[in-house]
């Protein structure tokens, strides 16, 4: 993701993914809010490293790229598809998500069904209210299989919600360095 795709432009870029990757930014960087607001589009892009001196990355078409910018980075596809299945393994819905990533996170968030579930301790009063998914699980989740997938693979990125209260996530190429035994092992 971090080659060049030299024929691309800045107006092949969403405004809206270059402002909300702006806001994200400033929440990282907060020392540089004030500079930020300064800087060009393409400043930006070189400073989030998304463009290198002026030239924009595969991983700027990815996150930022309008939809039909994705012929940028064919043969890869940039697509994320949730998925909703019945108890008996029957899909009851679907939705296709593209470019710009950055934006269709939130999008695949949305359609994610997060019930409240209510309980109350013992000795308490009132119900405790939890979500049954952790937002922040669900959105690192999402951004792992964007960041590790191997769109050289030409797959999509699956996010699978069963009615049986599990989430799935699926992408091509490897989520976790060798084995979740050497990432436990090596604390990693």
């Amino acid at each position: 993701s971090a080659g060049l795709c030299p024929t691309a432009a800045i107006s092949d870029l969403e405004p809206l993914a270059i402002e909300k990757a702006r806001l994200q930014y400033k929440v990282k960087h907060p020392h540089l809010v004030d500079q930020i607001d300064q800087w060009d589009a393409l400043t930006f892009l070189n400073k989030a490293k998304l463009a290198i001196n002026g030239n924009l990355t595969n991983a700027a078409i990815l996150l930022l790229g309008k939809a039909e910018s994705e012929h940028f980075i064919s043969p890869a596809i940039a697509r994320i598809t949730w998925i909703l299945r019945a108890t008996n393994n029957i899909e009851k819905d679907y939705t296709h998500f593209g470019m710009p990533l950055l934006l269709a996170t939130e999008q695949v968030f949305a359609k994610i069904r997060n019930l409240t579930y209510r309980y109350i301790r013992d000795g308490g009063l009132f119900p405790e209210e939890i979500d049954q998914y952790d937002p922040y699980v669900i959105r690192e989740s999402l951004n792992n299989c964007i960041a590790h997938q191997d769109y050289t693979l030409r797959g999509k990125i699956i996010v699978v919600e069963n009615e049986d209260a599990t989430l799935t996530f699926v992408n091509s190429g490897e989520f976790i360095p060798q084995t979740i035994r050497h990432v436990i092992d090596n604390d990693a």
